[in-house]
């Protein structure tokens, strides 16, 4: 197990001493414009005929140029942009087969983006199938689709897709319903699996996977919300819901056999069809990652769900890891906060496979008491030990029961580039929005920063400035005197307490400068060191005030507002 803990101290340092009530305002401006991530807009397609668009979205990062992004949403709208999702580009989506919504987009590992969809069948028909479409390049158009499953002359939905980066087939799953909302017991809802390992241009033909069956109602009961994923030796899990339990199967042959009999892995309590006030209609589908990095972590399995909590009317998200191909599971860990007993629901979760980082995007009631929703990021670095989260969305919203709000949100990740997408109802007005995620803030505790902008931190004067040209090393001693006194001397103890590490300790220090230009805040300077060490906390501390008994401030940051980040960390 890891355990790391960030300590870190902030300041704004001025050249000329100011007004107190100057100073407080301008800490004020500075930290609130510095810690938002900046929310954007998709735009609704202009020749979109469905009134419930966009919702329910699926986003992708290409890995090959993370610039490069490709997003979809209910019922036919498409985006892509060219700059990591600043602008984008909105269309809607057409195909031979028709587009029918659930929203599926992947990237291969060729670069070529794969939008799957249902299929759109003339009036009065009761058959469907699950149709892809192929983009061979950025820029370029997409093919008229190709049908999968169509001679299964029954409904299919919910499908879900996943690319292998490593031989570059794409597996699919879904569900088919023998007669949809039937409530005669002899139609069933099975999950069906299909591959391609020629990047999309022919599929094999359906197969079952599930053994155990469920009902036809489109309810709890019913077998739903499939998801395949990846491991790193080309093992292919896949998860999915029905009779209040979470089920787990498993091919090592990619995909051409599985286990004999899908394992339940999880309760689910209450079902997948969960009542949230002001929410058209919630499904709690499983959503599963493998991290395949080369790191310690690679082949962990990642689930999280959500669940109406027995006992009360509140929905909470939950968390759980595999180390073992999904043997075995960890205990439930709570995502964001369930002690307020408010509601916590669809979540959507990524893992970066360039670093192993874990993304969950969802919404959250925390800080109303009526059905303002906001949305919420949590994130961990640590294998899903720990969790942090940060609101993402500027402003809260109300849903409206009586307006369908799609059934899941979307995240994607790359090398530390972060997109979440999700869904925003103002009035009967639906709208799609993403925020560029700053991932310097959300590796930062933001604690302190909040009572350096009350005032409140003891030991801290916050009208202190001093000449930055005249006495820049007098700044610096300052600066690391307050930051040792009042955060990292004070949790040290107990921090070596907990962690217990013996010889096994990393440490590091990151030391990063900004300046304001024009109103926004650039980064201008960035220091690190990382180190392994016995009594690494104390090769720290030195290195550290090396660090800064030697440092002149350049040129260009004097007689300027500075904004100076210290962080130091320690892990096992």
């Amino acid at each position: 197990m890891t355990e790391n803990k960030n300590f870190q101290t902030e300041f704004l340092n001025v050249s000329k001493a100011l007004p107190a009530f100057l100073v407080l305002m301008m800490l004020f401006s500075f930290f609130n414009g510095f810690t938002q991530h900046t929310n954007i807009k998709l735009e609704k397609p202009a020749d979109t005929k469905y009134f419930a668009t966009p919702c329910e979205p699926s986003l992708v990062i290409n890995p090959f140029n993370t610039d490069q992004m490709i997003a979809g949403a209910v019922l036919d709208a498409l985006y892509t942009s060219s700059d990591g999702g600043k602008t984008w580009n909105t269309e809607v989506l057409k195909s031979t087969a028709g587009v029918e919504g659930d929203p599926c987009i992947i990237v291969d590992k060729k670069g070529c983006f794969h939008y799957f969809h249902l299929s759109n069948p003339p009036s009065g028909v009761r058959f469907s199938s699950i149709v892809h479409q192929k983009l061979e390049s950025f820029g370029g158009g997409w093919s008229t689709g190709t049908a999968i499953g169509e001679k299964i002359k029954k409904l299919h939905d919910k499908e879900w897709a996943v690319s292998d980066m490593q031989n570059g087939n794409l597996y699919l799953s879904w569900t088919i319903f023998d007669e949809y909302k039937s409530t005669d017991a002899k139609n069933k809802t099975n999950i069906f699996f299909s591959s391609s390992t020629d990047y999309g241009t022919t599929w094999s033909k359906p197969l079952q996977v599930s053994t155990i069956a469920g009902d036809c109602k489109d309810d709890d009961n019913s077998l739903e919300g499939s998801m395949p994923v990846v491991g790193p030796a080309g093992e292919i899990y896949l998860v999915w819901v029905g009779l209040e339990k979470i089920y787990l199967n498993r091919s090592d042959d990619f995909g051409k056999t599985w286990l004999k009999k899908e394992k339940a892995i999880f309760d689910q309590r209450g079902g997948w069809r969960i009542e949230i006030p002001g929410i058209y209609r919630y499904s709690g589908f499983p959503i599963i990652q493998c991290d395949t990095t080369n790191s310690p972590r690679r082949g962990n399995l990642y689930l999280t769900w959500s669940e109406c909590v027995p006992g009360t009317s509140h929905t909470r998200i939950l968390f759980a890891r595999s180390k073992d191909k999904g043997e075995s599971w960890t205990e439930p860990l709570i995502i964001g906060s369930d002690s307020l007993q408010k509601h916590s629901f669809f979540p959507w979760m990524t893992v970066d496979q360039k670093t192993g980082n874990i993304y969950i995007v969802y919404y959250d009631r925390r800080n109303f008491n009526d059905n303002h929703t906001e949305v919420f990021l949590a994130w961990s670095d640590d294998g899903g030990n720990t969790f942090r989260d940060f609101k993402i969305s500027e402003s809260a919203f109300i849903p409206d029961k009586e307006m369908f709000f799609g059934d899941y949100a979307a995240v994607a990740a790359y090398n530390n580039v972060v997109r979440p997408v999700w869904t925003r109802l103002d009035g009967f007005s639906l709208s799609l929005w993403t925020a560029i995620i700053d991932m310097n803030y959300l590796g930062t505790d933001h604690s302190l920063e909040k009572r350096i902008i009350t005032g409140e931190e003891d030991g801290l004067t916050i009208t202190d400035s001093w000449n930055l040209e005249d006495e820049p090393r007098k700044t610096i001693n300052n600066i690391y005197d307050d930051w040792f006194k009042n955060i990292y001397r004070p949790a040290l103890p107990g921090f070596n307490i907990k962690m217990n590490c013996g010889d096994c300790v990393y440490a590091y220090m990151d030391v990063v400068f900004y300046i304001s230009d024009k109103g926004k805040i650039v980064r201008y300077v960035v220091e690190k060191e990382n180190f392994c060490a016995k009594n690494a906390d104390e090769k720290l501390k030195t290195k550290l005030l090396d660090y800064f008994l030697n440092y002149t401030f350049p040129v260009e940051l004097r007689n300027k507002a500075v904004r100076m980040k210290l962080g130091t960390g320690l892990k096992c």
